[in-house]
Order: C-alpha cells, then sequence, then structure tokens
C-alpha cells in the first residue's frame, strides 16, 4: 500500500467514475478539488481508453510492484477480497461475499462470491487465497511484508470459506484487503521460493495483452470478472516520460487521459480538455539517508528541514494546490499535525554547529527525472540549503534507476512520495518508521524501537480516539528524530479529454478508475 513515485489503479474492482459532479466538462474547464463520489455513474460501452504514464512497468508481481505505474496496472487486473470506495473511506465486498472480524480482533472469517474464477475461467477457491497469503510470509523479495506480518495462520474451512488468525489485534485488516498488494494469485502458478509468472493469471476486472514491460501495452477486458462490467473494452498504455508531453498528448488526441502531468496545467486554458488536482493520503518527502554521512548526525537532519521553505514548495511545485506539510501524516489525516511550514535559516545554522556542516557541505539530491514537481521541489531545495551553506547537487535519474539506488542506500538526498490508499496505520507510519516491516524505514535505514513500539500501539488502535492518542506518539518521535523531511501534501495532477470524461478518472485513493458499463 505505500506508493513510490508517481500513481496507481483501482483494487480488485471497477470503481465508478464520472468525472467532477458528472456533468459534461466545458470546453476549457479546470478543476482544483476532490470529486463528488456521489455523482459517479454508469456509462456506455467504449471501445479503446489512450492513457499516456510517466514511466515503465517493471513487475505486477502484487509483493513487488510499488511504481505508481505498477499499482495502476496491478490494480486493473489483480482481484482482491475487499475494495476501497471512491474516497477511500470504506472498504466493501470484492471477490468476498463477506467478512467478519472477531471481537477480539486477532482472527477474521472471510466467505467467497460463488462461482469465482480467475482470468482463465479456472476456479478460484480458497485454497488460492491460502496460498497467496502463505507466499507473502516467506516471499524475500516481499517489499509489503509489514502488512502481512500479523497474518499467523490461514485456516481453509471449505472452498469458499477461510478463516485468518493474526498475532495480535487487527483492526485494519479489511481495509487492507482491498489493496494491490492482497490480489490473488492462482496457487497453481505459485513456484519454488515464491516464484510466478511475469504475467500472473489474475481475477481483476482486466487481463494484461502480451508484455506490460515495454513503452506501450494493452489491458482488455476480463470476461471472467465477479464484478461490474468495465464501460471500457481496452485501455492502451503509453509511456511518455515527459510530463508536458503527457499533456501535449492529450490536447492533441493521441491520449484520452494523462497522469501526473504537472500542477503547471492547473492554471492553463485547454479547450476540450479538463485538468484535477485531487486530495490523497500521501505526502511528498525529502527522504535522507540516514546511515551516509553527514545525515548520520540527527542535528543536520534537523538543519537541513528547518532550513527547507515548504510555503514556497508548495507555491512553485504545486501552484499553492496541495497544502506545506512539516509533519510525517497527511493533512486529510486524523493524525494530522503539519507543524512549522516556513523556513528558518537562524536555527538552522545554530543546529550545524558543531557538525560535519558547520563550514559547509556538499549533498547530492536524486530525483525522477519525468515528475515536473520533484524538479520544481529541487530548484527551491537547493536555494533554501545554499542558505546555510549547504551546497546541493541535483541529479535526475530514470525512476527504476532512482529506485534501485534508494533500494540500496546509494544516496544522500532524494526526492519522492509516499502513502496510501486509506488512513490507516499500516501505511506511513509503518513503513517510514519500523525499520522491521520490511521497506527499510521509507529507504532512510532509520531503525528505533521507540519508533517501533509507538507504531504497533497505532496498529492496535481499535477506535478513533485512540489511534489519535497513538498518532500523538508517533509524531513526537518523527519531531525528534527527523529521519526524513516531508514537505507537502500530495496531488495526483491528471488530464481527461471532454469526450472521455467519465470514463475513467483519479479521486481521493489515487487510483484510475474505470466506470461501469451502463
Amino acid at each position: 500500500m505505500r506508493l513510490r513515485s508517481t500513481l496507481i489503479a483501482v483494487a480488485g474492482v471497477v470503481t465508478l467514475a464520472a468525472g467532477c459532479g458528472g456533468q459534461a466538462a466545458t470546453p476549457e474547464a479546470t478543476v482544483k478539488g476532490s470529486i463528488d463520489s456521489k455523482a459517479i455513474s454508469a456509462k456506455p460501452e467504449r471501445a479503446d481508453l489512450k492513457v499516456a504514464v510517466p514511466s515503465k512497468v517493471d513487475s505486477i508481481d502484487p509483493l513487488v510492484a510499488s511504481g505508481v505505474t505498477e499499482v495502476q496496472v496491478l490494480s486493473l487486473v489483480g482481484g482482491t477480497l475487499f475494495a476501497l470506495d471512491y474516497d477511500g473511506k470504506k472498504a466493501t465486498p470484492g471477490l468476498a461475499k463477506s467478512g467478519e472480524l472477531a471481537a477480539d480482533g486477532k482472527s477474521y472469517k472471510v466467505t467467497l462470491k460463488d462461482g469465482l474464477t480467475f482470468s482463465d475461467g479456472s476456479p478460484l477457491t480458497s485454497a488460492d487465497v491460502a496460498a497467496t497469503f502463505e507466499r507473502a510470509r516467506t516471499f524475500e523479495s516481499n517489499v509489503y511484508a509489514g502488512e502481512f506480518a500479523p497474518v499467523r495462520k490461514v485456516t481453509v474451512i471449505d472452498s469458499a470459506t477461510l478463516e485468518f488468525t493474526f498475532s495480535r489485534a487487527f483492526p485494519s485488516f479489511e481495509m487492507m484487503l482491498s489493496f494491490p498488494e492482497f490480489s490473488i494469485l492462482k496457487k497453481s502458478e505459485i513456484g519454488a521460493k515464491g516464484a510466478i509468472p511475469s504475467s500472473p493469471t489474475l481475477a481483476g476486472p482486466y487481463v494484461v495483452e502480451g508484455d506490460v514491460k515495454g513503452n506501450s501495452y494493452a489491458l482488455t477486458r476480463n470476461a471472467a470478472y465477479a464484478g461490474p462490467e468495465p464501460s471500457v473494452r481496452k485501455i492502451s498504455f503509453t509511456v511518455v516520460p515527459d510530463a508536458a508531453g503527457r499533456l501535449t498528448q492529450v490536447r492533441g488526441g493521441q491520449a484520452d487521459l494523462a497522469v501526473d502531468i504537472g500542477v503547471q496545467a492547473i492554471s492553463q486554458s485547454l479547450p476540450g480538455v479538463s485538468v484535477h488536482a485531487n486530495p490523497s493520503m500521501i505526502i511528498t518527502q525529502l527522504t535522507f539517508s540516514d546511515n551516509t554521512a553527514p545525515l548520520t548526525d540527527v542535528k543536520v537532519r534537523k538543519a537541513v528541514s528547518l532550513a527547507l521553505d515548504r510555503n514556497k514548495i508548495s507555491q512553485i511545485a504545486w501552484a499553492g494546490a496541495m497544502p506545506p506539510n512539516a509533519g510525517l501524516l497527511p493533512t486529510t489525516s486524523i493524525g494530522a499535525k503539519p507543524g512549522n511550514t516556513g523556513a528558518d535559516p537562524a536555527v538552522a545554522k545554530e543546529l550545524l554547529k558543531g557538525t560535519a556542516c558547520e563550514n559547509g557541505c556538499s549533498l547530492s539530491l536524486l530525483l525522477d527525472g519525468s515528475s515536473g514537481w520533484q524538479s520544481s521541489s529541487a530548484t527551491v531545495i537547493e536555494q533554501n540549503l545554499k542558505e546555510i551553506g549547504v551546497n546541493v547537487s541535483i541529479q535526475p535519474l530514470e525512476t527504476i534507476t532512482l529506485y534501485d539506488r534508494l533500494g540500496k542506500g546509494d544516496f544522500q538526498l532524494a526526492l519522492g512520495y509516499f502513502g496510501a490508499y486509506a488512513d490507516v496505520p499500516d501505511a506511513t507510519p509503518q513503513y517510514c518508521l519500523s525499520h522491521s516491516y520490511g521497506f527499510l524505514s521509507c529507504y532512510t535505514g532509520y531503525k528505533s524501537a521507540e519508533a517501533e513500539a509507538a507504531v504497533d500501539e497505532a496498529l492496535t488502535a481499535t477506535d478513533e480516539a485512540n489511534l489519535k492518542d497513538a498518532y500523538a506518539g508517533v509524531n513526537a518521535i518523527f519531531e525528534k528524530d527527523a529521519p526524513l523531511a516531508t514537505l507537502t501534501d500530495y496531488a495526483a495532477v491528471w488530464a481527461v479529454r471532454d469526450d472521455a470524461r467519465g470514463y475513467a478518472s483519479i479521486g481521493a485513493t489515487a487510483f484510475i478508475t474505470v466506470a461501469p458499463k451502463g
């Protein structure tokens, strides 16, 4: 559920989509703000929808895919037991008919829908679900290991019923069953050490046509899908690394929808195209390599964070569409604590006294060269840090190269974003503060027993009041240790042609959603 660089698609179900308010777009409509999910409606059948995306797909393995485009594709082809609603606030049955959490929160019983099949027509049973979770438990390359860790045992009761037993209370389990990484795999395709085909047989609304690893590929409608039939028969993806290039494709008709087009498009007059910037549960961040000098020193990390003018970053990188944020959680979270978002170079310089950067130092900053907001943010960061004697060298990279270096710890500073599809502690708090949960504490290398204990308290909170209290503890540790620097909330800025509006859109979950046929 953690999102890394660029964004996403519906988990296990076709989410209804009708653009903003479900109204026909005016020729030069430009929209900023969330979409009203109450206006979502079905659409007549459409043969093809062309989508321009920023990066290639490296994998659609549910336990490996984490780049935006990867998760977008996985979400459209993967079938999950539950599915998030358009606002990301509620999980509804997907492949499951029903689910029930025990009173103590330590077990969960699921009943599958009748007659489920994978896209190839073979039966999907509780044995496949159990095998999927067993793979997640043992697969060494599972980047979502922390999300599956509480599942101690899966008991198959019959072909349509199974029970999950947890090592602790797991109140967010049903919500998480709607996330793409929980897509159900075919038991017979799981090989030694958890190996699966590069294009596994799944059970979502679409099926991969050929190979998704090139610069262009397509998804076709899954005739065996258990949910509502999608209105679009075929979705064609084209990789266009440049944000302006993606927008140009929509304006010229080569694409119907473009993902991550850059916030500058919000203020443009675009006849026949509408632009949207929707709030999400995601933060943008400046990632520190906490194990690389001079960032091993918490005083240097805090000084860098204090020097950042997040208000200016919000204006330059997001045209003010996304609020500045110095806290760990997005402002849309019940645990949000944005903090002081203005720059304080004087205090930052005081913190640098006695450190390796007292008399100046140099840091390299990696970023995704296909991302407009990252390039704009980097320019402000470079200026801010120069004021405290820190020289920054900016290094744009391809998405895959960037995350390869992050995974190896081969960096000092890096831009990116992180978040979830819903407001659950199993996302940003868990992955960015708990090293044991399998994501290198959001690539920082940060390790803290105190932080892990605070996160565990949030993970087991059974009501909103307890969760708020737990989040307060998490926020206090984040402020004390400064493992990374949050910059702003994240918006999925996207554009759609008027004649395609309502067939596909991106809502609060940051998923690409496709309207059902009707």
